[in-house]
């Protein structure tokens, strides 16, 4: 090890090593200046300029931001060389300078006799026989470098070791090349594309030179060249998304500074993650065959990445479907008969008896491998269904706490924002009609290929769900004990119950009423009149021309619809603590469910033929004539087209959700049996109509809306 004193040739004088710590160093701490009179072990004796003499502990004086160390000043302190990042050249050479720097100071490269090459020491770096400027004189002509160069390198490898004798240059921090104004308009006029389209950059450029000449009108600023300009450009702009797709970009300018944090769940239904978004794929419409854009809602159990509730909609998903998503979490999801049995629910936490319970819901039927929860919370976006006063009191009413994403945010909720990918890459992508995320990613007619109701899909992402995501390794999700071991969404959930416990509730039979939106009417002696549709039935016999027992609603009684099915509104019976249905008074005989789009396409006919909406046989007589277009498939245009497969699309979910006998589930060898028994005529395809000629109503249908079709193809506009 070198010497902790130098003498130095030119002035003769001995130097020490500022930057130690010895008796008579001159310190700072505290705001008071004090001299080290001593050592006692780990303890420092310090006087002050007043003669206080105070111990203190080295480690506690040193490591205090108040300590400062007088005649040591910040810029003596070389900002540090990485030599790990050295080239190899640069390495070497500070390598060969510091044995020719040893072999000055001690006679020999590596520092130590021990150590010696053949021939050390050599003549004229024999410490005995000649003294440290001879031998210091002698390396520099050795180096052809001056003796000051050498001593001053000396130094430096004393205080810094092989770091202070890489070349300093490369150690200097790089400096911005752009004039400070014209980098702080390139930073304006970038930020003001955040919500912008793509743009080039001598569109960027000549931005910039204005913002310039607007902002420092008397001075003439130098713009550098194109190349320059662009690399500061890329430079300055990296990681916002710039060049790179629009949405993207406002995503990341909203994204927060500071490393993502997540919400964290102990137990499976604390929190679960919801959220919509579209498709990349098409369904077929049952009424004109033609693709129609799909919308998927998904629910994510955060503890257990368990995929746990979702809803297929048509394009513009309501906010009874997203109430209705809550009542899907609580209900247990049903194997399919030709599903492997990997599929099968695995009772592992949960007392069969209660499973078996659960299952008497459907009878021969077997629960699928997908949790079903209670959830204490749910975090949604600012999407309107999720903001509406139907999902609120849905969850109010299930007793859940709602909790609303901050906005621009979309970090809390990553987990579900990363799944809708993998729903792309591992569902769609398999489906016909899979039209990619963009319309750079699609093929050159994907409609043509779509085949696939949305009914269809439903069951086919049940099935995924079920054999693929709840078994499937999750990377996020281990158990502290054993941190590496591969958990898949269904062992989480068997860990979860397991330590914390099982909760199920029983739904309500009246759950599907208790979810629909709200609506407060008077009980007038014809019925109920709402939206413009007037509802009646015998239960409100014994209420009509009364006023309501709620003070609060000035007579007014509550009553229920389906935004999805308006033929019929539920009347809450407080007497019996019972819901009913009202079924819609233009009805008659035949039962034709229609959604609330269907009712406001039929008001806007009744405007258009110079007809009055309140004129509820004007409104009725437009809306079965409209109905009756659906039936006989003799819809004018595409618009009516689109609107009776929403409309059917609609009315069947709700038919779905309402509190009916299940669907029998049974093996391929029961099926026969099944279909043979006279009473079970719901297997029996219906048999279209055949008027007398014995064609086909579909057939003829098809005849008769080819013609309108060729007309109204390029003029409707699409319905939604």
């Amino acid at each position: 090890m070198l010497n902790d004193y130098v003498s130095h040739k030119k002035t003769g004088s001995v130097e020490m090593n500022k930057s130690k710590l010895t008796i008579g160093s001159e310190i700072k701490f505290e705001g008071t200046s004090y001299v080290v009179e001593g050592f006692a072990g780990a303890v420092i004796v310090l006087r002050s300029t007043n003669g206080e003499v105070i111990r203190i502990g080295l480690r506690h004086l040193v490591t205090s931001d108040s300590f400062k160390l007088i005649g040591r000043t910040e810029t003596e302190v070389p900002p540090p060389i990485f030599i790990e990042g050295a080239s190899k050249a640069d390495l070497k050479a500070a390598n060969e300078l510091a044995g020719h720097l040893l072999e000055a100071t001690t006679g020999y490269r590596s520092g130590t006799e021990a150590d010696a090459l053949p021939g050390e020491p050599r003549k004229g770096y024999d410490p005995l026989e000649s003294p440290m400027a001879s031998r210091m004189e002698r390396k520099a002509k050795e180096l052809n470098v001056s003796i000051r160069t050498l001593w001053n390198r000396k130094k430096s490898y004393e205080i810094n070791g092989l770091n202070g004798l890489m070349d300093g240059r490369k150690a200097k921090l790089g400096t911005a090349k752009l004039d400070e104004r014209i980098q702080n308009a390139i930073l304006k006029v970038t930020g003001d594309l955040e919500e912008e389209s793509n743009t080039t950059n001598n569109c960027i450029r000549r931005n910039v030179e204005r913002e310039l000449k607007k902002k420092y009108p008397d001075e003439d600023i130098p713009m550098p060249s194109e190349s320059t300009f662009n690399r500061r450009l890329n430079e300055l702009t990296k990681g916002t998304g710039l060049k790179g797709a629009a949405k993207q970009r406002r995503s990341i300018a909203h994204r927060p500074d500071k490393p993502y944090s997540h919400f964290v769940a102990t137990r499976p239904g604390e929190m679960v993650l919801i959220d919509s978004t579209p498709l990349d794929v098409y369904a077929v419409d049952p009424y004109s065959f033609q693709w129609i854009s799909v919308e998927l809602t998904i629910a994510v159990d955060l503890f257990t990445r368990s995929l746990v509730a979702w809803r297929f909609t048509p394009k513009g998903t309501k906010a009874v479907d997203a109430a209705l998503l809550l009542s899907d979490m609580i209900r247990p999801k049903f194997k399919g008969y030709d599903w492997p049995e990997s599929s099968k629910f695995a009772y592992v936490g949960i007392p069969e008896s209660i499973v078996l319970e659960v299952g008497n819901d459907a009878p021969g039927s077997q629960l699928a491998a997908i949790p079903f929860i209670h959830p204490e919370s749910v975090i949604v976006d600012r999407g309107r269904v999720f903001l509406s006063e139907a999902f609120s009191s849905a969850c109010r009413h299930l007793g859940i706490n709602l909790f609303i994403a901050r906005p621009y945010t979309p970090t809390d909720k990553s987990h579900v924002e990363r799944l809708f990918k993998t729903i792309r890459v591992n569902f769609l992508v398999n489906l016909d009609g899979y039209k990619g995320p963009d319309v750079w990613s699609r093929g050159k007619d994907p409609g043509e290929q779509a085949f696939w109701f949305l009914d269809e899909i439903e069951m086919k992402f049940t099935e995924w769900v079920a054999t693929y995501w709840q078994q499937k390794h999750h990377q996020g999700l281990s158990l502290p004990n054993i941190p590496h071991l591969h958990i898949s969404p269904n062992n989480m959930f068997e860990e979860g119950i397991a330590r914390a416990g099982f909760l199920y509730v029983v739904p309500d039979k009246n759950l599907y009423y208790e979810l629909l939106p709200t609506d407060w009417r008077t009980i007038q002696h014809y019925g109920i009149d709402h939206d413009k549709l007037r509802y009646d039935g015998d239960i409100l016999n014994d209420f009509r021309d009364q006023k309501s027992p709620y003070p609060q609603q000035n007579g007014k009684w509550p009553i229920r619809y389906d935004p999805r099915d308006r033929s019929f509104i539920a009347f809450y019976d407080h007497t019996l603590n019972q819901w009913h249905e009202l079924a819609w008074v233009g009805m008659g005989p035949k039962h034709r469910p229609f959604n609330e789009m269907t009712v406001s396409y039929a008001k806007a006919l009744v405007i258009e033929n110079g007809g009055n909406i309140n004129n509820k046989e004007e409104l009725t007589a437009s809306l079965h004539k409209l109905l009756n277009r659906m039936d006989d498939q003799q819809m004018m245009g595409r618009k009516e087209r689109r609107l009776a497969a929403v409309n059917m699309m609609n009315t069947t979910a709700a038919a779905r959700d309402k509190p009916i006998k299940p669907s029998i589930y049974a093996p391929d060898e029961e099926m026969q049996l099944i279909k043979s028994d006279g009473d079970l005529d719901i297997w029996n395809p219906v048999t279209p109509a055949v008027d007398d000629k014995g064609t086909n109503d579909a057939t003829v249908s098809k005849l008769l809306r080819t013609i309108a079709e060729a007309q109204d193809e390029d003029d409707d506009d699409i319905f939604y």
